[in-house]
């Protein structure tokens, strides 16, 4: 279809990682990539190895994940802004105890470091989880904003 579209000109912009796979419930697949590069020769790839916003240290962790996946593209992640902090690995009993753990941990740095509300945020790998945080954050008072998602408590099933 981009043969076709394209004609003669070949002249479009393709933006992809082949270290993620999101979309692959739509077909997206690393291979697609290189089909792209089979037929366009001409095609420039542009690395985009830079990170705005993550330390050297998460950086060296993320690269050292990235490593273990089959990649069509060779990259190496990097940032400007510093070695940071080293990781931890805080291991908790259950869910419960790990929501937990991390309300604590944010009212901690809020009171006895002075880090403002704004300069946290919690990512969490599924919607499931996403109940249990919400009700630690909400038992500490701790404000939050929940950002590409709907609260479990705005749910219509659970206002019902």
């Amino acid at each position: 279809l981009v043969k076709l579209l394209m004609a003669e000109r070949a002249t479009f912009t393709v933006v992809g990682d082949d270290d993620q796979s999101i979309y692959a419930w739509r077909g997206a697949r690393p291979e697609n990539l290189v089909t792209l590069g089979e037929d366009f020769p001409r095609l420039n790839v542009i690395k985009l190895e830079q990170n705005y916003r993550s330390t050297g240290t998460i950086l060296r962790a993320a690269n050292t994940l990235i490593a273990n996946n089959p990649h069509v593209f060779e990259k190496q992640l990097w940032s400007e802004l510093g070695y940071g902090e080293p990781l931890r690995v805080i291991r908790c009993r259950n869910e419960e105890a790990e929501a937990e753990r991390v309300a604590v941990e944010i009212q901690n740095q809020h009171h006895q470091h002075k880090r403002a509300w704004r300069e946290f945020a919690i990512l969490y790998r599924g919607n499931h989880q996403a109940r249990l945080i919400e009700l630690k954050l909400q038992h500490h008072q701790i404000p939050y904003h929940l950002s590409g998602g709907t609260s479990f408590f705005s749910r219509q099933e659970v206002k019902a």
